[in-house]
């Protein structure tokens, strides 16, 4: 496919290969796309027919390919994630991690698309910088839109957490930074119930209700189990006002596999 401006020629031979000529100049250029470097590699085919010049692109694109280093496996950022996961599993059957964040860092880290080995997984943790990590939050942004700060800050910590094995074997000597982002967060701060509010529209019994019903549907959450505990755990938090996210459940002791509700 051919494209033509006013003294300037493009022609496609492949995505991320092509070529292109000013008018004023006899050769065509050779375009190739580098993605490791995040932008294309041009030279001269010091050819002027479009035939010759196009073997001598693809002979080009071949150089490239074939010259880009390779990342040792050990190196890898897949390698770390994976180690990560294995020290994790080890420490939830430990009882000092609850298999619900267990799965989560497996969910954030495995999810096809967007997941780290995904977006990281042939890059080399030595070359991972400040800027990588948050264009690939830039992408989440737009790719999930919907996402609570919670969600995001999950990702955050999976992603420190595999660059936390690469620095504690040596492979990196610093995490890069991972700056947060501001979100605008606007809690309920409580369920109205009576006598505050007429008995038809009691909120906390509307909730307390819906939390029985998950019981007897035996509904999971986030992986976990809906247990016969949670309805008393949501009065208990709610009528004492206590924070969920930030106050309950605790990280350690028998209520630490509790699943976190946001009133």
């Amino acid at each position: 496919m051919a494209e033509h401006t006013a003294g300037y020629r493009s022609i496609l031979i492949m995505p991320g290969i092509s070529l292109y000529q000013n008018k004023r100049h006899p050769y065509w250029m050779a375009r190739v796309w580098d993605a490791e470097q995040g932008r294309h590699a041009v030279q001269s085919t010091r050819m002027v027919s479009v035939p010759a010049a196009r073997k001598a692109a693809l002979k080009f694109a071949r150089q490239r390919l074939t010259a880009q280093r390779q990342v040792p496996r050990e190196y890898k950022f897949t390698s770390f994630s994976l180690e990560m996961l294995r020290r994790e599993t080890i420490r939830s059957h430990k009882g000092e991690r609850s298999i619900g964040s267990l799965k989560a860092m497996r969910w954030c880290i495995e999810k096809p698309n967007w997941g780290l080995v995904d977006q990281f997984g042939d890059r080399d943790v030595r070359e991972i910088s400040t800027a990588d990590f948050v264009k690939y939050m830039d992408y989440l942004e737009i790719e999930k839109p919907n996402w609570t700060p919670s969600t995001k800050n999950l990702v955050m910590a999976t992603f420190r957490n595999c660059l936390k094995v690469a620095r504690d074997t040596g492979a990196i000597d610093a995490i890069p930074e991972t700056p947060r982002r501001k979100e605008k967060d606007n809690p309920r701060p409580f369920f109205k119930f009576e006598p505050i509010v007429a008995k038809g529209d009691d909120e906390l019994q509307r909730l307390l209700t819906a939390a029985r019903h998950m019981v007897l549907d035996r509904r999971i959450v986030r992986w976990l189990p809906v247990t016969d505990e949670f309805p008393d755990i949501l009065e208990f938090i709610s009528l004492s006002f206590i924070r969920p996210i930030t106050d309950w459940p605790p990280s350690t002791g028998p209520f630490s596999n509790l699943v976190q509700v946001r009133p």
